[in-house]
């Protein structure tokens, strides 16, 4: 008999992000905690996109992009742009570093608080 305990977490994962976010900002994990938020980003600006951009043109395209394309089509509005850029920023910093390869276990207050924000943008982007 097949286990399929991973693909309903999975299927939990897309049903709840804020969980996963949630558990990884707990465990001081938030180089975990700010990449769960840019692949939410990319997944529900994706489905947000899917029918207005190809699809081989959309499979390309990372958080940043999709949220110009978000911005660009309105979307979203100029606060959430604003706040996804913040997250995506912070996410592409600690993902991408240059140089302080430990800057994600030294996070500022503020910069863990992105998390927050984080959330607010997947929210609304799940339900725009």
């Amino acid at each position: 008999m097949k286990d399929n305990s991973g693909d309903l977490k999975a299927g939990f994962i897309l049903i709840n992000p804020f969980s996963e976010i949630d558990n990884a900002r707990q465990r001081k994990s938030y180089f975990e905690a700010f990449a769960l938020a840019g692949t939410y980003f990319e997944y529900y600006g994706y489905l947000k996109l899917k029918g207005i951009i190809s699809r081989e043109k959309l499979d390309r395209m990372t958080a940043g992009p999709i949220r110009e394309a978000l911005i660009k089509r309105k979307l979203i509005d100029p606060k959430i742009n604003k706040k996804m850029k913040e997250v995506i920023t912070l996410r592409n910093d600690l993902v991408h570093p240059e140089g302080d390869i430990a800057r994600k276990y030294r996070l500022k207050s503020d910069e863990i608080a992105l998390l927050d924000v984080a959330k607010e943008c997947i929210k609304e982007l799940m339900f725009i």
